[in-house]
């Protein structure tokens, strides 16, 4: 395995530190005496990648060939115009502090963080990077990568919860502990998580658009789905516009409320007792709607005088009728 070579010096890039140095093979038992150390245990794709002890925690430069993404890099999204700039920016001041790998077999080296700083240098045709190496292992590469990206206002909800639930699945981390290294509530890790309770078919929209809203949006669709799940193609198809920006979040909300509100009227509707009252050609005359806590609800077909039922009726029922305590409703269907 030959070692990683040093690249010259890119003009208005990152000048070569004193430090600076490439990188030398490294076998099992090398390795072994970097843990014996002090160092954070070394998972198995370590094994035999090359290391040497002087270079661990020092500065070397890196082809951007070699760095490979953490597989709990969890950004779904990189906007050209953001990565254009920050690649303009490493370009004439230079690059202010080096990216964090691990080193892999092979002489490649994972990211933990710089996955953004390796994407705005490939599109801006930056050839190298600055590096710090650190030998950490699985659970400590996942949360410092999390904690880096913790503060970024470029992470949507929706990105961080499938980094939390990534964490959870793959590596047994409590959300206590996330939400201790993220220095946030584990309820707020909890609240996050919630985003994995939708439907199928609004989580794949939010593969597609990550931060088409926050777990607040989540809090209010939740109750209103769980109640209507009729309503979830309205919510994934909403999402996708909430996500190509036609819709606001706030009109996704408000529309999925009436809905489900419209759909509550309906049931309640359709569970109370219905009575009718027809003519001799079965033409109805008027329904009699039970409601609940005894109310009723008597609707007249058009045509028919509300005032003259009225008095029919206090006819035929008597007195009884025209006590005050009757919570009668008399109305003239309009259609």
């Amino acid at each position: 395995m030959s070692a990683a070579r040093l690249p010259p010096k890119v003009s208005g890039l990152v000048g070569r530190r004193p430090d600076a140095r490439p990188f030398s093979p490294i076998n099992a038992d090398h390795l072994k005496k970097l843990n014996d150390t002090g160092f954070n245990s070394v998972s198995e794709e370590f094994r035999a990648g090359p290391i040497d002890e002087k270079d661990v925690g020092g500065l070397i430069d890196i082809d951007i060939s070699m760095l490979v993404d953490s597989p709990y890099q969890y950004r779904l999204v990189y906007p050209e115009k953001e990565l254009l700039a920050l690649g303009e920016s490493l370009k004439t001041t230079g690059q202010t502090s080096p990216i964090r790998v691990r080193p892999l077999e092979g002489g490649k080296f994972e990211l933990i963080a710089g996955h953004r700083r390796k994407r705005a240098a490939a599109l801006t045709g930056i050839a190298h990077l600055q590096a710090n190496v650190v030998i950490v292992d699985n659970t400590a590469a996942a949360l410092e990568l999390m904690a880096d990206n913790e503060g970024s206002e470029t992470v949507g909800d929706y990105e961080r919860a499938k980094a939390y639930k990534k964490l959870i699945d793959d590596l047994n981390i409590s959300q206590k502990r996330i939400g201790e290294v993220q220095g946030i509530t584990q309820g707020m890790v909890s609240k996050r998580l919630s985003f994995f309770k939708l439907p199928p078919s609004v989580i794949e929209q939010l593969e597609k658009f990550p931060r088409a809203y926050s777990h607040k949006v989540v809090e209010k669709v939740l109750p209103a789905l769980q109640a209507n799940p009729e309503l979830e193609e309205f919510v994934a198809k909403a999402t996708a516009l909430v996500g190509a920006d036609s819709w606001s979040p706030e009109t996704l909300v408000a529309q999925l409320l009436q809905r489900a509100k419209k759909k509550a009227g309906e049931s309640a509707t359709n569970t109370d007792s219905l009575f009718s009252i027809t003519d001799p050609t079965s033409r109805p005359l008027l329904t009699i709607q039970i409601k609940p806590k005894g109310f009723v609800q008597i609707h007249l077909a058009k045509g028919v005088d509300p005032l003259q039922f009225a008095k029919r009726l206090n006819e035929m029922l008597g007195e009884e009728a025209a006590n005050p305590g009757t919570n009668m409703c008399i109305s003239e269907k309009s259609s």
